[in-house]
């Protein structure tokens, strides 16, 4: 589960930030992934309310240095608005350094516990009630353990339960992952590896579908550079990853994705909104081997 929020930075920077991240069990939301936007537009705050003067029509959300006032006098109130209660509120303007002008009110849990079951019934694309939560990018900080391992996935730590698959894992290894958060860690129950099988055998640690050898960690793997197979489950495959172009050569450069260095492709790729040689970027594509990634679109992020 995640949410997209748009948030003013402190005084002393006054950017204003895209974030993307997941719900803690306070209401507020671990960041996984910062964008500085140019200009506050179409900002979605999400958080627990305080302060709640009907009044005045306030209320503030977040605490200390990072709280902001929510004013919301030309706004319909909710049902149920009440301190505690966690809202997500809709705004395109700023009255302050630290203050917004609500368009639109919505009422996401009358209370922060009930926000928390939430995240905790939701049950993700898979509908599974162990792979509620699903993370998608570059295996990083693998360390392993008597039990199996631990990784980090776009910054999140996410916990594997296999000795097996996790003496074949390497940093750099593109992957999706599922499985429950839990005290801010991914416990793992479903691992996708988006390298192509040929490239990587993974120690003999074969599909596993079914969770035939009972370790609690259902496994599919690349069978060539675009498809994925488990049992009778084959397709094609795309995805996107998040980073900063570099060293730029022709038709390749390097991509720095959550402290890991790739090398892309672009012989053929289509880029969006004009062509960079450096900055951040949003690559779709997929992996020829486990250090190239084939770019099918890129688009700058700067």
């Amino acid at each position: 589960m995640s949410g997209c929020v748009d948030l003013l930075a402190d005084g002393s920077n006054s950017h204003h930030l895209e974030v993307y991240g997941l719900p803690q069990s306070d209401g507020t939301f671990k960041a996984t992934r910062i964008e500085i936007e140019s200009a506050a537009q179409n900002i979605q705050l999400v958080g627990a309310v305080a302060n709640l003067n009907a009044t005045d029509n306030t209320f503030t959300l977040g605490n200390g240095s990072n709280a902001v006032t929510v004013r919301y006098a030309g706004a319909m109130a909710p049902a149920g608005l009440v301190n505690g209660g966690v809202v997500s509120v809709h705004t395109a303007t700023t009255a302050g350094a630290a203050q917004y002008t609500a368009s639109r009110i919505y009422l996401r849990s009358a209370s922060v516990s009930t926000f928390q079951n939430y995240r905790t019934s939701y049950r993700g694309t898979s509908g599974h009630s162990n792979e509620a939560n699903e993370l998608y990018g570059m295996v990083s900080g693998l360390t392993s353990s008597a039990m199996g391992c631990a990784i980090q996935v776009q910054g999140i730590p996410v916990t594997l339960s296999s000795t097996t698959l996790c003496a074949s894992v390497q940093n750099g290894d593109y992957v999706e992952v599922k499985g429950l958060l839990a005290n801010g860690t991914l416990v793992a129950h479903r691992v996708e590896f988006k390298t192509a099988g040929g490239d990587r055998s993974l120690n003999g640690y074969h599909d596993d579908e079914n969770d035939s050898d009972h370790d609690d960690l259902i496994y599919r793997r690349q069978i060539d550079a675009t498809t994925s197979q488990g049992g009778s489950y084959s397709k094609t495959v795309s995805y996107e990853i998040y980073g900063v172009l570099s060293a730029c050569s022709v038709n390749t450069c390097t991509l720095t994705s959550n402290g890991m260095a790739l090398t892309v492709d672009l012989s053929t790729a289509l880029w969006e909104h004009g062509q960079v040689a450096s900055g951040r970027v949003e690559v779709k594509g997929y992996m020829l081997s486990a250090n190239t990634f084939k770019a099918i679109k890129i688009e700058s992020k700067n």
